[in-house]
């Protein structure tokens, strides 16, 4: 571990049915651009795994994550910096233990997506919130677009607006 590395911005998640306890964060100490490390409690948070795990290795920056726990199975999203930031999917296997590759949410190329927050339904439908500057082109005034999956996160459908544009924005 690098004790000089900055780490900022977790997001945490529990299993009530098993006590585990997760945590994804920010992490600066992979060739000095921040990656996105996970770590996973089996007692309830009084201990974690000795060695914390790097979710997917990319040459841009990537940071925001946003954990959930979907029956046993840990699922995130992130914002990856790119040009322009996307909002990216992952989820655990912990047969192997990895994570799967990520899969980019979003659904246009065009407009900057950041600061998303991932939900799960009793059925599977996975949703993920996000702002969104597609229809404004402006980083200070997004919109917050919905997505969802219908298939454990594979595929999304495409977004869809769930702020009113009413207001001094206009």
């Amino acid at each position: 571990s690098d004790n000089n590395s900055d780490r900022t911005n977790p997001s945490i998640a529990w299993n009530a049915t098993d006590g585990e306890v997760g945590v994804a964060w920010d992490d600066l100490r992979t060739g000095g651009i921040y990656q996105i490390h996970f770590n996973w409690s089996a007692s309830s948070g009084i201990a974690f795994q000795a060695t914390d795990t790097l979710v997917a290795a990319s040459a841009n920056s990537q940071n925001d994550p946003s954990l959930i726990d979907n029956a046993g199975t840990w699922a995130m999203t992130f914002d990856e910096l790119g040009s322009p930031t996307d909002i990216y999917f992952t989820s655990w296997d912990g047969t192997t233990p990895t994570w799967s590759t990520p899969v980019d949410v979003t659904d246009n190329s065009d407009s900057v997506h950041n600061n998303s927050s991932i939900g799960v339904d009793s059925i599977g439908t996975f949703y993920v919130a996000t702002r969104d500057t597609r229809e404004t082109g402006l980083p200070t005034r997004p919109d917050i677009y919905i997505f969802k999956s219908l298939d454990s996160g594979v595929a999304w459908v495409r977004g869809v607006r769930a702020n009113d544009r009413t207001g001094a924005e206009n």
